[in-house]
């Protein structure tokens, strides 16, 4: 199964403090990965509210 998500920290320069992930809904397509680009936006806006100073500074993936 793959999981696949944001990174939500914050950064200043090279320095990058992360704070908390987001996995993400998605769908495989002839072998492509499509994701909800409408859930990864609402969830990240709902981060937004409580922790302004949060942006997204990376992904990941993980194929177990």
């Amino acid at each position: 199964m793959r999981v696949v998500g944001v990174i939500l920290g914050r950064q200043s320069g090279r320095n990058v403090e992360i704070v908390n992930s987001i996995e993400l809904q998605y769908e495989e397509k002839d072998g492509s990965l499509i994701i909800d680009e409408a859930y990864a936006k609402s969830r990240i806006e709902q981060y937004q509210i409580m922790y302004k100073d949060l942006s997204c500074v990376g992904w990941y993936s993980s194929n177990a």
